[in-house]
């Protein structure tokens, strides 16, 4: 993991961390400077801004398995994370931004 994925990563532990303990409460991710990069966890799930047009199998196959519950072309994903272990949230988090989005190449 690279320093820069592993400071992303950082950022949205707490976040994440503090929406598992409670039901229903919410962990809201923003990129610093663009409103089109957001992830939202809460119970388990992730909905997450998601540029593909197309089912997404094949990047959430590259990224980890979850199970997609709603799908809206263009817009966002939401996902049964796969793990509600916070490292692992962020993790897969990262992945996606990096697989759909096409952002922050140098992580790997």
């Amino acid at each position: 993991m690279t320093d820069h994925r592993t400071r992303i990563m950082d950022q949205m532990l707490n976040t994440l961390a503090e929406a598992e303990t409670r039901s229903g409460l919410c962990a809201n991710i923003n990129a610093v400077g663009n409103p089109d990069i957001w992830a939202q966890y809460v119970d388990g799930q992730i909905n997450i801004a998601s540029r593909s047009t197309t089912f997404p199998a094949e990047t959430i196959a590259a990224v980890g398995e979850a199970e997609i519950i709603e799908f809206e072309p263009g817009t966002y994903l939401t996902v049964l994370a796969p793990s509600r272990a916070p490292g692992d949230v962020a993790a897969w988090i990262c992945d996606w931004f990096q697989q759909d989005l096409g952002r922050a190449k140098s992580w790997r």
